[in-house]
């Protein structure tokens, strides 16, 4: 397979072997987008399966008061809200 891929590499013009080389980068960095994007949504999904788990969270008891959420029913309209508006992104 080695000396397949190395011939191959030969018969290709200089500018095709560049071509290759940044075609390569980019796939490289779109898989470590990926990742990162599904990282992302991974809290949001979590907040969605256990909402009352929410309120465990030290940073949301002392941000939900300074934002006027009050309590849990206020949280599920919220996480509805952050929901919602990352599906449509």
């Amino acid at each position: 397979l080695r000396t397949l891929l190395r011939q191959l590499w030969t018969h290709l013009a200089r500018r095709r072997r560049l071509q290759l080389g940044v075609l390569l980068l980019v796939m490289l960095a779109s898989s470590v987008g990926e990742v990162l994007s599904l990282a992302a949504v991974l809290p949001f999904l979590a907040v969605l399966a256990n909402p009352t788990g929410l309120w465990s969270q030290r940073l949301v008891q002392q941000w939900a008061p300074r934002l006027g959420i009050g309590g849990r029913a206020d949280s599920k309209s919220v996480t509805g809200i952050l929901a919602s508006a990352v599906s449509m992104s």
